[in-house]
């Protein structure tokens, strides 16, 4: 029988480093912001990768000032500050984190960020929105809709998601005869 128990931050890690370098298609280096703000946001994407979480998202949090007036540059910080906040186990808050990304282009979003997204919902036991943002996630209407083995980790995990959700149903189901 499947274990519906799911390891989502390995699941997720697969695509998290490249959703946080490219939140957005036709992002570009912005040559009008000082070399120190990019060096912020790079240092965040290696501490990151070294999985050196709290640190990575000081580093986005100092960058994400100089870049007000750049929006490729502010969605690619709130979607890197989202990946941090995901490793801190701050889900509430990662999930907010892309959702602010989103709200600046929504045209823009990609499939690698819905992903990241449904996986945060994962953690928090929030199946349904997380199969929401799976799907969104393949689908073609996306500016950068997963595909590969990125559309086949989504896929599994809308498979998984669907169980948990059922599990879950059963599980208040049995709760609410026993309090009634």
């Amino acid at each position: 029988e499947d274990n519906p128990e799911v390891d989502l931050a390995k699941v997720a890690l697969v695509i998290d480093t490249a959703a946080a370098d490219s939140g957005i298609p036709g992002a570009r280096e912005s040559t009008s912001i000082a070399n120190p703000d990019i060096e912020w946001y790079n240092k965040g994407l290696a501490l990151l990768t070294d999985e050196k979480y709290a640190e990575s998202l000081a580093c986005f949090d100092k960058a994400l000032p100089s870049f007000v007036d750049d929006d490729t540059m502010v969605i690619r910080l709130l979607n890197a500050r989202g990946n941090s906040l995901y490793y801190l186990e701050r889900y509430g808050e990662c999930i907010e984190a892309y959702h602010k990304a989103m709200s600046i282009n929504p045209a823009g979003v990609t499939g690698a960020t819905l992903y990241n997204m449904g996986t945060a919902y994962g953690e928090v036991e929030r199946f349904q929105d997380g199969i929401k943002c799976f799907e969104q996630g393949l689908s073609k209407k996306r500016a950068e809709p997963l595909g590969g083995k990125e559309a086949d980790m989504a896929k599994e995990q809308i498979r998984r998601f669907r169980k948990l959700h059922k599990e879950q149903g059963k599980k208040l189901r049995r709760l609410e005869r026993a309090t009634t």
